[in-house]
């Protein structure tokens, strides 16, 4: 394994800047969706629940499948929703669906509280017998009024992983997808309350998912002690952006490549996260990652200038392929 990763570094660092970073055109053609079907159940039961002036509703999910668009329902004061659907894909995916919580209390005399609670089960399969490898896109976000609270976990493969929790982000987990399909489970989680003095409430809670085939995937790694930040997002198969940022005043100089992670002290803020085997100047690349062994890995971490003798490190991010 030595030998062919040397072999293979010795290939790459020879021809790193020709074959990673031909900065092409984006809007590579997708993988088309129609091969790809989503289909969504719940494993637990779930409820929508209500409570105005010491009135309870409740509208509760039952456990097996659900249908796309709103699947449960409360209506009046206290009110709520819940609903997954298939959406567009925005990277280039072969399948892309949203599950979403909401829950609403308007107060016209009194106390209102509504309460959301759903487990959705994602199934994205793939063409009969196309067992394939890709990557999930993980987004969560949240939309509060009033006196309202929302979360949200996702667990790919349904295996005990939560991959994206609490107030949302962003998270691209690498996957195997086997011939069944790969289960993306969603749990949403959305409270409003209103009464004297708030009289309008609601809570949001959503999770999109998306499934692009590729054979790596571009990841945090080693974090910096400084503000300077390398990030990357995925913007189709196999095909990522690297950017690097720093703090108000600063301005990217380079963007260091290297196929062994370290840990050398330099300077305050200033921390050598990986080996240096190819510079480039800047900090924006968009690239199309090639075809290397399972297991191969690549590192990279940038530079930041930030006025005269000022220089700050970001964090490291990895490329594993898989």
């Amino acid at each position: 394994m030595a030998a062919m990763a040397h072999s293979v570094s010795g290939l790459l660092a020879g021809s790193f800047r020709a074959m990673v970073l031909s900065l092409v055109a984006l809007g590579l053609p997708g993988v088309a969706a129609a091969q790809w079907t989503a289909t969504a159940s719940a494993p637990v039961p779930g409820s929508l629940s209500g409570q105005v002036l010491g009135f309870s509703s409740q509208v509760t999910i039952p456990t097996g499948p659900l249908a796309t668009g709103v699947f449960a329902q409360l209506n009046g004061q206290a009110s709520g929703d819940a609903r997954w659907d298939p959406v567009a894909s925005a990277h280039g995916g072969a399948i892309a669906v949203r599950a979403a919580c909401s829950s609403a209390a308007l107060s016209i005399s009194g106390s209102v509280t509504a309460n959301g609670a759903v487990t959705v089960d994602l199934l994205l399969s793939p063409p009969t017998g196309g067992a394939t490898a890709g990557v999930v896109v993980l987004e969560a976000e949240r939309l509060l009024l009033g006196g309202a609270s929302a979360s949200m976990s996702v667990d790919v493969g349904a295996d005990g992983s939560v991959e994206l929790a609490s107030a949302g982000g962003t998270a691209h987990v690498a996957v195997a997808v086997p011939a069944s399909g790969v289960v993306v489970r969603v749990a949403l989680y959305a409270s409003a309350s209103a009464g004297t003095g708030s009289v309008w409430s609601l809570a949001t809670a959503s999770v999109s998912a998306e499934f692009v085939p590729g054979r790596a995937v571009v990841e945090p790694f080693a974090p910096s002690p400084s503000a300077a930040g390398l990030s990357a997002t995925l913007l189709g198969p196999d095909r990522w952006q690297l950017e690097l940022a720093g703090p108000a005043g600063t301005a990217p100089l380079l963007t260091v490549f290297g196929f062994a992670a370290t840990n050398v002290p330099v300077a305050p803020g200033l921390v050598q996260l990986v080996s240096v085997d190819t510079v480039l100047p800047g900090g924006v690349f968009v690239f199309d990652l090639p075809a290397l062994p399972a297991g191969f890995a690549l590192y990279a971490q940038g530079l930041v200038h930030g006025g005269p003798g000022s220089l700050l490190a970001s964090n490291s991010v990895r490329v594993r392929w898989f």
